[in-house]
């Protein structure tokens, strides 16, 4: 049984449904905007919301609260359905690839790209045992450009660098920041 009164349980509970609110934000005030590149912002909002309720779905199980826009405080969302909560997080990410692009300037490196979402998508049909469709969204990752470092070892450096052809999607943090 898990303890929620436990921080190692609630702080990821809250920290994910935190991103989930605030990317809900960016993609509700985003489709109303005529800023150029919106739709790959938005896209990389929904990627953002995805990988939340993967993470959810993993540690809490299937039936974390439902969340699909922004919600005021009084709000108490509904418990989700078995599997609802698995199309939910495909359906994000199928809108999310065709608008995401394969890579960006080093100067945006951590940002989601198409092959972060679709090894995210991978990962998503093999949690519900499709590995068919897996092993097709990840032929099409290798096939854009990732691999393998022939080298083992620079996988585990201080610096990652946009040279590193094995990383999909680095979450980079700031030092005190």
């Amino acid at each position: 049984t898990s303890d929620m009164n436990n921080e190692f349980h609630t702080t990821p509970w809250y920290d994910f449904y935190t991103l989930i609110a605030r990317s809900y934000e960016v993609i509700e005030r985003g489709e109303n905007s005529t800023v150029v590149g919106i739709d790959g912002i938005i896209g990389e909002a929904k990627f953002l919301v995805a990988f939340a309720y993967y993470h959810l779905l993993n540690v809490y199980g299937d039936g974390v609260a439902y969340v699909d826009g922004i919600q005021d405080a009084g709000d108490r969302p509904r418990k989700a359905e078995p599997g609802e909560m698995w199309s939910f997080t495909e359906d994000l990410l199928l809108e999310a690839i065709p608008v995401l692009p394969t890579s960006y300037a080093s100067s945006d490196f951590g940002r989601a790209t198409r092959g972060a979402a679709q090894s995210l998508l991978a990962k998503v049909y093999m949690q519900q045992r499709d590995y068919a469709a897996a092993e097709q969204i990840l032929e099409q990752v290798l096939s854009s450009g990732y691999a393998l470092n022939a080298n083992y070892e620079a996988n585990f450096t201080e610096e990652l660098t946009t040279g590193n052809k094995e990383v999909i999607f680095q979450v980079t943090f700031f030092h005190n920041g």
